[in-house]
């Protein structure tokens, strides 16, 4: 990469994470594809991934299936093609189901394909998720949502 040691490395990484560029170059890429008509939204899945957190940070709590030893969970929903439409960390021991709104919250607007009229995309037609996500209230936000 041509930014020297490791540290130098970690150090523009975490300027760039903080500076958002991550969620400015997710958001350009997204809006490419959706251009080219890539992103199918008649279906999406969710789901999560929990990993250990040597380190700590504000997004990771004790994870209840590794013997209580400090974790993150990272929440992805993606299209029916595999794209990653939003990502989200939590910490291992916060329920899913409290994450799975500001998920699809932060699926950014993507364009359709070229020549098609109409506003930017925001929500799937069809979510998947484990039972983990399912409750009653989660369904009726994600139905009453002004996007759709």
């Amino acid at each position: 990469m041509g930014c020297g040691s490791g540290s130098t490395c970690w150090r523009r990484l975490r300027d760039w994470q903080e500076a958002g560029v991550g969620e400015r170059l997710h958001a350009t890429l997204l809006n490419w594809l959706g251009d080219e008509g890539a992103i199918d939204w008649s279906r999406t899945s969710v789901d999560s991934l929990s990993v250990r957190t040597k380190r700590g940070g504000e997004d990771t709590g004790p994870n209840l299936v590794d013997r209580g030893k400090r974790g993150s969970k990272y929440h992805l929903v993606v299209d029916r093609n595999g794209i990653p439409l939003a990502v989200r960390p939590s910490a291992t021991n916060a329920h899913d189901s409290t994450v799975l709104e500001p998920l699809v919250d932060a699926i950014p607007p993507i364009v359709g394909p070229r020549g098609r009229p109409g506003r930017p995309r925001f929500r799937p037609a069809k979510l998947h998720a484990d039972k983990a996500y399912d409750s009653s209230e989660k369904r009726q936000a994600l139905r009453a949502s002004p996007y759709e």
